[in-house]
């Protein structure tokens, strides 16, 4: 089976047990104003520094060649799956059609339009001759115009001014019509309930837009960034709790279900950060000051209301009555990783000592791959187990769902490795090479001789979706520098 990736095998140990998770020390992992260090430790030997970072730059070429690949089988779906809605009586299908060239969407929510987005603001700003023509080739630059605008004109509120969940477009067909395998319908269906983490991530990536493609109105209103900035502030911040809610509706008086994730201040902590080195201008001193504050507070309750000073303790949810939930996921961890490094505030130890426990927490021990669910922090007495495809399967206890490695998760995990590595680099060396295998046996290739690719979501479900492709793309191509 061809390999997407250059080999690492010469830097790879033995995948140990997922359950062997290294423990604190008293020792401290938080830095102080003069001694920061976020990014991955350098090693004293020199000749050591030239081959790793010689390494590097092959692995980042593959990854971008095989990254561009896959942007070009989601463009290619509108060709494969070639739908006539002129006449009103077709609709993109939900699942398959992952883009429409005339308003330069991806679906009808957010999340991933904005993840595509973000893989196209990369890509513009990337310097080689390569990058440079395929970026004409494809006329990159249009798509994201055409995107950023179609964005907002479908999904934001102009009463609320923020960004809803979904919204009906009339190009992709209804979700209670549509055959769907596996997927759950009501993640489809149009909601005009407004979530930080969509909201956070909007504001990410229009604060990241090239001016030429910024759009100025929206349906003939004009927009204005730091009016959005604010909604999202008065909208989901709580001051007396000093937590961010996860979702809003100015329709209901009272959220039934509120609760508070860890992700959402993670991402919202970036979101903020990359703001404030990109707009800050256009903020009195005051304002500026006040969203400092915010990220300040933002990190500390990370640390400790969700117990992250404690990674034996930490939590990813808390209910309304501020209940601590012990449940886990990969891609959530990924952003805290991500926000704890950018901070400043934690040191190159404590993030060594992070990726390991993930890593391990996370691990199948039968492939190397990491599951979406923290399978080693569960009471294995309480794990069921069933068959599927003539294969025992682990049942997570929290979700009812197998545990499996979705693509995505796993390819979050590795950016993060590649731009934050533990000290030792203990878990790269582990993880690379099972990567790039689950890499390999998730790749459908389309068109070998046009370099057109897709990916499969995990690797026991062999089925194609749009959030895998993107969130693997931003992977393998995002320089997350641009987040400071």
């Amino acid at each position: 089976m061809k390999k997407v990736f250059l080999s690492e095998s010469l830097f790879l140990h033995k995948i140990h047990s997922p359950f062997k998770v290294p423990t604190s020390t008293t020792k401290s992992y938080f830095t102080s104003s003069s001694s920061r260090s976020t990014f991955e430790v350098k090693d004293n030997n020199q000749v050591q520094q030239v081959l790793e970072k010689s390494l590097k730059k092959i692995r980042m070429n593959s990854s971008k060649d095989f990254a561009l690949s896959l942007m070009k089988g989601v463009w290619n779906t509108e060709k494969e799956y070639a739908v006539d809605i002129s006449d009103n009586k077709q609709r993109y299908h939900l699942i398959h059609n992952m883009y429409h060239s005339e308003t330069g969407l991806h679906s009808e929510g957010c999340w991933h339009n904005f993840i595509m987005g973000l893989n196209y603001i990369q890509i513009l700003s990337e310097e080689e001759s390569a990058m440079r023509e395929f970026c004409c080739e494809f006329q990159v630059n249009e798509k994201l115009s055409k995107l950023s605008q179609s964005i907002l004109n479908l999904n934001f509120d102009l009463k609320d001014y923020l960004f809803s969940q979904r919204k009906s477009s009339g190009i992709w067909e209804n979700a209670d019509e549509s055959e769907m395998q596996g997927e759950r319908k009501d993640f489809y269906k149009p909601k005009n309930e407004k979530r930080l983490i969509n909201n956070s991530m909007g504001l990410l990536f229009l604060s990241l837009l090239p001016k030429d493609v910024f759009p100025k109105y929206i349906n003939n209103v004009e927009f204005k960034l730091t009016q959005f900035l604010e909604s999202i502030i008065n909208s989901f911040y709580d001051k007396d709790k000093k937590l961010w809610k996860t979702k809003f509706d100015s329709s209901e008086s009272e959220i039934k279900n509120q609760h508070y994730r860890v992700v959402d201040h993670a991402i919202t902590f970036i979101t903020l950060k990359t703001f404030l080195g990109t707009h800050a201008s256009s903020l009195t001193s005051e304002k500026r000051k006040y969203i400092e504050s915010l990220n300040e507070e933002l990190i500390n309750t990370i640390l400790k209301a969700f117990r992250y000073e404690d990674l034996a303790e930490r939590s990813t949810y808390l209910d309304e009555q501020l209940t601590l939930s012990t449940k886990r996921f990969l891609w959530q961890e990924c952003w805290v990783f991500l926000a704890l490094a950018l901070s400043g505030k934690i040191n190159s130890d404590f993030l060594s000592l992070m990726s390991q426990t993930i890593y391990y927490e996370y691990l199948d021990v039968d492939t190397g791959y990491l599951f979406s669910e923290a399978i080693g922090s569960v009471d294995q007495a309480i794990i069921k187990e069933k068959e599927y495809k003539g294969k025992l399967r682990k049942i997570s206890p929290f979700s009812d769902q197998m545990y499996s490695c979705f693509v995505n998760d796993n390819s979050l995990f590795y950016w993060l490795l590649q731009h934050f590595s533990d000290k030792e680099k203990e878990v790269s060396k582990k993880f690379g090479e099972s990567f790039e295998k689950l890499l390999t046996e998730s790749t459908k290739t389309i068109d070998s001789e046009k370099n057109i690719k897709r990916l499969y979501i995990s690797d026991i479900f062999k089925r194609e979706g749009l959030w895998v492709n993107t969130e693997t793309i931003f992977s393998l191509i995002f320089d997350p520098t641009k987040f400071q």
